[in-house]
């Protein structure tokens, strides 16, 4: 897989990526409780494009995977006890990462996370941060695979999924 910051052009193929997962995920065990036209949205998804936080995998040209990181933490991340103390200008936070269905197993999300904790070192981040539903196992197995360690569990209110616990994780890169 080859992982690079999604583009103008790809903006369509990264809509469709989602919505596929969307509609692929409906009614499945690891369900990320995801709709179209409320998480993601097409106004974020270009967002992030233009802001070069949205960073997709590839396979012979066709999305299998995707995620964004940027700088935006969620309410309530900041009255957690992290690892690292860092300033939010030395903290990314991983966002929607995604793989296809037909492609799981593969170890692609475990791929994209450690693409996560590269660039973001690359960046000068101290820690790299995630919250994720209880109940995924396979994003939480993904995560500490590469690395991250469980924090705490709080409650946060996204337009997908309403006032709902959510584990954070954190991969810390360095203390500054």
């Amino acid at each position: 897989m080859r992982v690079r910051l999604a583009e103008k052009k790809d903006y369509e193929r990264v809509v469709d990526f989602y919505y596929t997962l969307i509609d692929k995920m409906r009614g499945s065990k690891y369900n990320p409780i995801w709709e179209k036209d409320v998480y993601p949205t097409r106004a974020q998804l270009m967002e992030a494009i233009d802001g070069q936080t949205l960073y997709i995998g590839t396979e012979k040209g066709k999305i299998v995977s995707a995620m964004v990181l940027n700088q935006k933490q969620s309410e309530g991340y900041d009255q957690v006890k992290w690892g690292v103390d860092a300033p939010p200008e030395k903290v990314c936070v991983m966002h929607m990462l995604a793989v296809d269905p037909d492609c799981a197993g593969r170890g692609l999300a475990v791929e994209m996370t450690r693409e996560a904790v590269r660039t973001a070192s690359q960046r000068g981040a101290q820690s790299v941060r995630l919250d994720v539903l209880p109940g995924n196992l396979p994003a939480i197995g993904a995560y500490t695979s590469a690395g991250f360690r469980y924090v705490a569990t709080i409650r946060i209110s996204y337009a997908d999924t309403g006032l709902t616990d959510f584990e954070l994780y954190e991969y810390v890169i360095g203390r500054g």
